[in-house]
C-alpha cells in the first residue's frame, strides 16, 4: 500500500509553477486532438518551445520550435530533423505555418497519405509573451496575420490546416485576459465561430487546456474535464485556496498570480526584473518546498520536473 493517499506532479516551467494530476500531460492533448480529427497523432505538426512540450515534440512526426526555444528542445528537433524557425513567439509560429505546414503536407502526400490535418501550438511562449505581446509594435501586425491565416483555413490535408491549441493554461485564463486585461485572446487569434469557416464548423478540433485534462470547442464555447477524479479535483480546489491564503501579501502585491483553473494549480511569477533568471530559480525552490510542505500535512505525494 502506498504511502501516501494521492500523488501530483509539480511543474516547474518559465512562467511560474502547475501542480497537476499524474495523468496530465500534453501527449493526452495531442491524442485526444487526434482522436477528434480522426487520424494518428504523428501526422500532426505540434509547436512547443519549453521542457513541458518535450513529450509532444518526441511523440509527433513533424516537430517545430520558435526561436526563442529551450536549448533543449532544439537539440530534440535537429535530431528528429524538426523545424526550428529563426524567428520568436508569434513571428516564429507564423512562419512554421506559412512555410513549414506547406512542405510537410507535401511530404504526406507524396508517401501517398491524405496530407497534413492540422498544426497544434502550445501557447505561452509560441503565440503568447506578456510582455512582447503587449508591448512589441509589431505584435498587432502578427496577430492580424494569424487570425487571418485561421480564418483562411483550407480544411484538413492542405497547405492551410486547422489551427488549434494544446496548452497547460486554462480556459478561464483566457476569458481573464479578456476581463481584466483588455485582451481577448479567443479573437485575437481568431479562435472563433465568427472566423472559423463555418464549413468546418463541425470537425475543427478541440483546444485542449490544462495539459490535455480539459477539453474547449471555440464554437460552442463549451468545455469538458477530460479526467474522472473528483476526489483528487477537490484536493486541487482545497489546496488553491490554502495557497491563496499563504501567498496573500504576494498575491496582493502582484508579485504573483493563481489563475483560475479546472484541473489543476498555477502560482505564477509576475515579477519583472532584470535578474528574471535568479528571481524565476528563488520561487522554484520556494515553490518546491511550500508544496512539499503542504503535502506532509495533506498526505500527498509530489514528483518535482524541471
Amino acid at each position: 500500500m502506498d504511502k501516501y493517499m494521492d500523488k501530483f506532479r509539480l511543474q516547474l516551467h518559465p512562467q511560474g509553477a502547475t501542480l497537476v494530476l499524474p495523468e496530465a500531460n500534453k501527449t493526452k492533448g495531442i491524442a485526444k486532438i487526434a482522436e477528434k480529427c480522426g487520424i494518428f497523432p504523428e501526422k500532426l505538426i505540434y509547436v512547443g518551445d519549453a521542457m513541458s512540450d518535450y513529450n509532444c515534440l518526441s511523440l509527433v512526426s513533424y516537430p517545430a520550435c520558435p526561436a526563442n526555444a529551450d536549448s533543449r528542445i532544439k537539440e530534440l528537433l535537429q535530431g528528429k530533423k524538426g523545424y526550428v524557425s529563426k524567428r520568436r513567439i508569434l513571428e516564429g509560429s507564423l512562419d512554421i505555418l506559412v512555410n513549414y505546414a506547406p512542405i510537410v503536407d507535401d511530404t504526406l502526400k507524396r508517401a501517398g497519405m491524405a496530407g497534413l490535418y492540422a498544426v497544434v501550438y502550445d501557447f505561452d511562449g509560441c503565440l503568447f509573451d506578456k510582455r512582447e505581446t503587449f508591448i512589441d509594435q509589431n505584435q498587432e501586425k502578427y496577430l492580424d496575420w494569424f487570425r487571418d491565416l485561421v480564418g483562411s483555413c483550407e480544411g484538413p490535408f492542405s497547405k492551410l490546416p486547422f489551427v488549434t491549441l494544446n496548452t497547460g493554461a486554462s480556459v478561464d485564463t483566457f476569458w481573464d485576459y479578456t476581463k481584466n486585461w483588455g485582451f481577448p485572446i479567443f479573437e485575437a487569434y481568431g479562435f472563433t465561430a465568427d472566423n472559423i469557416p463555418k464549413g468546418y464548423h463541425d470537425s475543427w478540433p478541440p483546444m485542449m487546456f490544462e495539459d490535455g485534462m480539459v477539453a474547449y470547442d471555440p464554437i460552442s464555447q463549451e468545455r469538458r474535464l477530460m479526467v474522472d477524479e473528483p476526489a483528487k479535483i477537490m484536493k486541487i480546489k482545497e489546496l488553491t485556496e490554502e495557497f491563496r491564503n499563504l501567498l496573500a501579501p504576494e498575491l496582493e502585491r502582484k508579485e504573483y498570480r493563481i489563475p483560475p483553473k479546472d484541473a489543476s494549480l498555477s502560482v505564477d511569477l509576475l515579477a519583472d526584473s532584470d535578474d528574471k533568471e535568479l528571481l524565476l530559480k528563488v520561487f522554484h525552490k520556494r515553490m518546491t518546498v511550500m508544496f512539499s510542505m503542504l503535502g506532509k500535512r495533506l498526505d500527498y505525494e509530489i514528483e518535482v520536473l524541471r
